[in-house]
């Protein structure tokens, strides 16, 4: 069994801890802030794991992998004291907003960290990577944000787009390859911005757009329009394919004759049902990363440069709105 040490204790770490004992960990050590109840408590929770009361004592245990799974504004600081005991380090993303930051600690590690962007491993996106193979056409995408807030400040929806829209992004770059914008534009308000659109070009073959949405009730999504195929991801957790459309007839209760989609069958993998989805078969990655095999699903230091890059660029001047 490979003896995983945690750092965190956020809500999170239980679906890591479940996902990583499925796949031939054991979760040994917990370490959260100094005097964490909650890290006793789940500690407690889970047989075997032992809470520690800091870092440093943390760091002293026989471990051969880390999880960090703490907040944005310790995730650079504790990653940068992890990286000295070199072992294999996953990580939480997005790590920081900064990119600076994140450049400088993609230059201290040795290829040993990677950053939990489980929606990599999601059964829904891995069909539609498969469909897009030596494809190319058009795509679509929404992220919407703050969705059930109200009022939020200019700063809440930078920070959304730096600490969550990443998410998405970083499984554009995953799917397409290297998103470039060609231009961007920004429906604003008198003190703030509603919509971010950006036309995109996706890799080699694929062009689009990228719509970030505030306070709109809506689903992510990513929909590609490619060799007469619709395919769509929504939400994300959710594949839906169709090659042609069927007739419709008026009906007494709704009267208008239609085109509808005909969609292919297609479920959801067993893996995204046990635990949190995708984070069963990241864990499975992780362990053969860690066995010392390639890997070019789990995401990098500098994938999540990338995404972080991507969306300094969508939100760029926008904090100056006044």
């Amino acid at each position: 069994m490979i003896r995983l040490g945690i750092v965190g204790a956020g809500s999170i770490v239980q679906s890591h801890i479940d996902a990583a004992k499925l796949s031939g960990f054991s979760p040994i050590a917990i370490c959260g802030r100094k005097g964490s109840i909650r890290a006793t408590k789940i500690a407690k929770a889970n047989h075997g794991l032992l809470a520690v009361a800091s870092l440093s004592e943390f760091l002293q245990l026989e471990l051969d992998a880390i999880l960090i799974a703490v907040s944005t504004e310790d995730a650079a600081g504790v990653l940068e004291k992890c990286i000295e005991s070199n072992l294999p380090i996953l990580i939480e993303k997005p790590i920081t907003s900064d990119p600076e930051i994140l450049k400088r600690l993609n230059g201290l590690a040795s290829g040993q960290v990677r950053v939990g962007y489980n929606r990599r491993f999601y059964s829904s996106v891995s069909r539609l990577k498969e469909e897009l193979i030596h494809q190319n056409g058009l795509v679509q995408v929404i992220i919407p944000e703050l969705s059930i807030a109200r009022n939020s400040t200019v700063e809440e929806r930078v920070s959304a787009v730096l600490e969550n829209s990443v998410h998405i992004l970083d499984l554009l770059c995953y799917l397409f390859g290297e998103v470039n914008i060609v231009q961007k534009n920004v429906i604003k308000n008198r003190d703030n911005f509603d919509c971010i659109n950006a036309q995109v070009i996706l890799g080699d073959h694929f062009i689009g757009s990228i719509n970030i949405i505030f306070e709109a009730s809506e689903n992510s999504s990513v929909k590609c329009w490619t060799q007469g195929k619709s395919l769509e991801l929504m939400p994300i957790e959710n594949f839906k394919e169709s090659t042609k459309m069927k007739l419709v007839l008026p009906s007494a209760s709704f009267p208008v004759k239609r085109y509808e989609k005909v969609f292919e069958a297609w479920e959801i993998d067993e893996d995204d049902k046990i635990v949190k989805p995708g984070f069963l078969r990241q864990y499975k990655e992780f362990k053969t990363f860690i066995a010392g095999a390639p890997s070019n699903k789990l995401a990098t230091l500098q994938d999540a440069l990338n995404a972080i890059n991507l969306a300094c660029s969508l939100v760029d001047d926008l904090s100056n709105i006044k």
